[in-house]
């Protein structure tokens, strides 16, 4: 009877240890693909992430005759910007700022994500371009809210962002995922060249 106890409180614990060291791992890497994806300085999606998820929405809006929209936002003279206040404060206002851009975009479906340095890229599957443009002015005119200064910028006395949105129907374009990206960055250069603090579609 001793025995029978002692191997059966020996399995228990044997059984508690490996489930205990299986969910461990499990949270370890969940918490590494977290990492994985994520930019360490905002928070938000990196680049990576956001090319793993046009391609998924390029398929989804292709098979479902769907529209896909990209905007590409960019601080506007941002290193005029870190120029005068410094990398630490640029770092600041790249933390603030993102989160004031995922906030903004509340539209189911959306999805933001770092593009390199203090770009920004939006995902908007099957959106209408009106309600898309409107969806890209707010996000512009939150970043402006903000009101965080800015002496340097031609465009504002505070930080403000230009933005360049392209739609396309994966159905009906000869277009690839990345050619959409090009028109969503010629769209931001000729909002830079119109003078900064828009959205140019």
């Amino acid at each position: 009877g001793m025995f029978l106890v002692f191997t059966t409180v020996l399995g228990a614990v044997g059984l508690y240890n490996l489930e205990y060291s299986r969910r461990e791992s499990f949270l370890e890497s969940k918490q590494l693909a977290h990492i994985a994806a994520h930019d360490p300085l905002t928070g938000i999606a990196n680049r990576k992430a956001f090319d793993e998820r046009l391609q998924d929405a390029w398929a989804l809006c292709k098979h479902g005759a769907q529209p896909l929209l990209v905007a590409l936002f960019d601080g506007d003279c941002f290193t005029a910007s870190n120029d005068t206040y410094g990398h630490r404060a640029g770092a600041r206002c790249l933390r603030v700022g993102a989160p004031s851009i995922e906030s903004a975009c509340k539209r189911s479906g959306a999805r933001v994500a770092g593009y390199g340095g203090e770009d920004f890229v939006m995902l908007l599957p099957d959106c209408k371009l009106k309600e898309g443009k409107r969806l890209i002015e707010s996000v512009r005119e939150q970043v402006q809210l903000l009101n965080i200064e800015h002496r340097e910028s031609s465009a504002a006395r505070t930080v403000t962002v230009s933005a360049g949105l392209a739609r396309v129907k994966p159905a009906t374009t000869e277009r690839s995922p990345q050619g959409l990206l090009q028109l969503a960055d010629e769209a931001l250069y000729c909002a830079k060249q119109r003078g900064r603090n828009r959205v140019v579609v």
